[in-house]
């Protein structure tokens, strides 16, 4: 039944959904379950109801039991793609089980199932894994551990990626996770990734939201290629960069089909690459169109990226900065993401008191979650753009974050001792 209602996105039953979510518990807790109609029953209400409804509880709770119960034969009798889509079902309804992540995890490592297991297994458990992992709080007390047990699967299932065997998504997905989750040790599974990725064929079959998360992906793993500069021609070049090109060149050609999101990961990656800086104008525009349905993430990561491009028009950056600082969208941004955008305005030389002001104000009201990096950077951007920063500010970085009154060479000569 559930599998029906999904198939009809029958999402508007929540009650009847409820219902059956609460029987089926009932019937696990009597008759048990097998691999099979665990995964179909889970990928319904997980495709059905939205990450948080409390109408999912029960058979994701009836489900943790069953994978935790001591001495339970059932996931012993579960092959590699029901671990692998159990585990998908738990990141896509956002359902954090310390014990189940485990206990998937190991199963999905033992010998009578990691030698079939799949390039599509492979890609969506690692993928699931590191979705769940990002959830977490860093100061959580789980987090060491889940961590280690991510390595674990990275070092198992990293080699079956090393396949001419693959979708777009298993590509896509196997990308995302090594570098959300910074594993540079298998760069040789990632290089593979991105080059299967890019060819036509599979260009074509993939969608814009895998496509801009692959050249994110690339983005973020440049972290690992050393010291970086805008003349490339001065820095090893990593073999994933003419992928990422024909990524950029594939996402500009279906621009129409562009969220806000895939703009601003583009956009990001463009300058965290250095790449084709000649094509800013293009994903400028773009991201002036989407702005208004952007978050603050997203505006941030956007003006990240632009700023290492040495984007300057200001109509643009002046439609990115009034969308962030709109108050619907200003108090929901961290410290860091306000931060990050000072920085950007500072490379760039974008001087504006008024919206410096705001910045600040802003920064400072979140100042309890602020990291001494965020402030310091928000500090030297105001140092960037010559202008005086508020004695507050500093005052807040060197009493809140280093306990000590200390001073920045560029205030000290303006405002004097802390």
């Amino acid at each position: 039944i559930l599998l029906s209602f999904q198939r009809m996105g029958l999402r508007s039953e929540v009650e009847a959904i409820t219902l059956l979510g609460d029987r089926f518990e009932a019937q696990t807790k009597v008759n048990g379950c097998d691999g099979k109609t665990l995964n179909t029953v889970l990928r319904a209400v997980s495709m059905l109801l939205r990450p948080g409804d409390s109408s999912r509880n029960s058979v994701f709770d009836a489900a943790s039991e069953l994978i935790l119960e001591s001495g339970s034969p059932f996931l012993s009798k579960c092959n590699e793609y029901e671990v692998a889509s159990i585990l998908w079902s738990f990141a896509q309804a956002q359902c954090v089980n310390t014990g189940v992540m485990m206990k998937l995890a190991d199963r999905i490592m033992e010998n009578d199932i990691v030698g079939q297991c799949s390039p599509s297994s492979a890609s969506r458990m690692l993928w699931s894994f590191t979705v769940l992992i990002s959830l977490f709080d860093e100061e959580d007390e789980n987090i060491s551990g889940l961590r280690d047990k991510q390595f674990q699967l990275f070092q198992s299932l990293g080699g079956i990626m090393l396949s001419s065997q693959l979708t777009p998504m298993d590509c896509s997905r196997a990308m995302w996770a090594m570098a959300k989750a910074s594993y540079p040790l298998d760069m040789a599974v990632f290089d593979h990734l991105a080059v299967r990725l890019a060819v036509d064929e599979m260009l074509e079959r993939s969608s814009v939201r895998q496509i801009s998360e692959a050249l994110w992906a690339c983005g973020r793993m440049s972290n690992w290629e050393g010291k970086q500069d805008k003349d490339m021609s001065m820095v090893l070049i990593p073999p994933y960069m003419e992928s990422a090109k024909k990524y950029v060149a594939t996402i500009l050609a279906r621009r129409d089909e562009l969220s806000p999101k895939d703009v601003s990961q583009a956009i990001w990656s463009l300058g965290r690459l250095y790449l084709l800086a000649d094509i800013a104008d293009d994903f400028a525009l773009l991201a002036e169109a989407v702005a208004p349905k952007c978050n603050g993430i997203e505006i941030s990561s956007i003006l990240f990226g632009l700023s290492r491009l040495g984007y300057t028009n200001a109509p643009v950056i002046e439609a990115l900065t009034d969308r962030f600082t709109a108050p619907s969208v200003l108090e929901s941004c961290s410290a860091r993401e306000i931060s990050t955008v000072m920085v950007a305005l500072g490379n760039i030389q974008y001087r504006n008191p008024e919206l410096f002001s705001v910045l600040s104000t802003a920064l400072m009201n979140n100042i309890h979650s602020a990291s001494s990096e965020s402030i310091a950077s928000a500090l030297s951007a105001y140092e960037d753009v010559n202008i005086v920063p508020p004695r507050v500010l500093f005052d807040c970085w060197a009493s809140e974050k280093l306990g000590i009154t200390a001073r920045h060479s560029y205030i000290s000569q303006v405002v004097g001792d802390a």
